[in-house]
């Protein structure tokens, strides 16, 4: 009988300590201090700088795996594997941005030769639209594909970052096609929003199904980074416009997505959702509101910015986070389970699961590249 009492006790103390374990590690990742560097003195020159946010850790990255025009691909919400914009454009951005610091012609070459392939991965869309279709694995389960205003806002970016190298129009007029979505509803094959009390979104996930609208706010800056920068690059009133519209929704919108131990990443919460947050997205945040900051000359922006970057300095803020991270996790998974059953909530955790190995994979491979193993 004592045996196995002692059996036992040494199972729960393992157990225990295992449980501790799990917790301390979930908690150094979920909270692991992140910090961007920005570009700002370009802003106000003629001259169009690096991307806003940089993107030099990038520059060695090597694509795990590439379709057969040499795109990187990313596993999608059917299951699939797809074309991914956003890791695309980071490439050429971050090659121009080595070549603006540098003055090096190789990664100028690597850049154009880059978005040649992005442009040749584009397609038409409504109105004589250019468009990157998306089918993120994070949403499994939803209707796919749908169109994304970061990916083409970014895109926009590098088409005119690739005019004023090249002084060649046809950049310049695939940027043009690209910031068409932003003129065009989510039902009408655009990105843009309407709500009547917040205003005009650009959505980094337009989903066609009604009240699937999340207003992500990172998502909403990056597009209109690149709509600054075509606006910029042409002077064109009409673009600017759009970059108002965006702007005014931002600032009036700002706060609702303020929590007191995080900033949210999008609004979902307003559809009966749990809020997203994640400390990675609030240092995300703090870098693109000081970059909105020198674009509007509005104080407004660095004041959240400053706000938002003290999130985290609080152990008591810390821990409130990391509870409602527990917290939200479980709900998710006992959400899915009442919701799509358990045969189907496996198929989208098992989704979820090789996205994940897939990043991993492709990080490893990157470092390993990068010590020149």
């Amino acid at each position: 009988m004592e045996t196995w009492f002692l059996i036992i006790l040494v199972l729960l103390i393992i157990s225990l300590c295992a449980f501790v374990y799990m917790v301390r590690v979930v908690y150094r990742q979920q909270l692991q201090p992140l910090s961007y560097d920005v570009y700002l003195e370009h802003i106000n020159t003629v001259q169009l700088g690096p991307y806003y946010v940089s993107l030099s850790n990038k520059l060695n990255e090597k694509f795990d795996q590439v379709d057969e025009q040499g795109g990187p691909v990313m596993l999608g919400a059917d299951g699939r594997m797809h074309y991914a914009p956003i890791k695309h454009a980071h490439k050429a951005l971050t090659n121009y941005e080595a070549y603006f610091n540098t003055g090096e012609q190789k990664y100028c070459e690597i850049f154009l030769e880059t978005v040649d392939s992005i442009i040749a991965h584009g397609k038409d869309g409504v109105a004589n639209s250019w468009i990157y279709e998306h089918y993120c694995a994070h949403y499994a389960g939803q209707q796919v594909p749908w169109l994304h205003a970061m990916a083409q806002g970014q895109i926009i970016a590098l088409l005119c970052r690739a005019y004023v190298v090249t002084n060649d129009d046809r950049f310049l007029t695939f940027a043009k096609r690209a910031v068409i979505p932003f003129t065009r509803d989510v039902k009408d094959g655009g990105v843009r929003s309407v709500d009547p009390v917040r205003g005009i979104f650009y959505e980094e996930y337009a989903f066609h199904e009604d009240n699937k609208q999340h207003h992500t706010l990172n998502g909403m800056m990056s597009a209109l980074m690149g709509v600054f920068d075509l606006w910029k690059t042409t002077q064109e009133q009409a673009y600017k416009k759009i970059f108002d519209d965006g702007i005014t929704t931002i600032r009036n919108n700002l706060m609702s997505y303020d929590y007191p131990f995080c900033s949210s990443y999008d609004l979902r919460f307003e559809h009966g959702q749990s809020p997203v947050m994640q400390p990675r997205y609030n240092s995300v945040h703090v870098a693109h509101l000081k970059i909105m900051a020198v674009f509007t000359n509005d104080p407004f922006f660095n004041l959240v910015s400053e706000k938002w970057s003290q999130k985290f300095d609080s152990r008591f803020n810390r821990w409130c986070y990391f509870l409602f991270y527990l917290d939200w996790k479980c709900h998710d998974l006992c959400n899915d389970f009442s919701n799509i059953g358990i045969i189907e909530m496996l198929r989208v955790y098992r989704i979820r699961l090789m996205k994940r190995i897939l990043n991993r994979k492709i990080s490893h491979n990157a470092v390993r590249s990068n010590k020149g193993v």
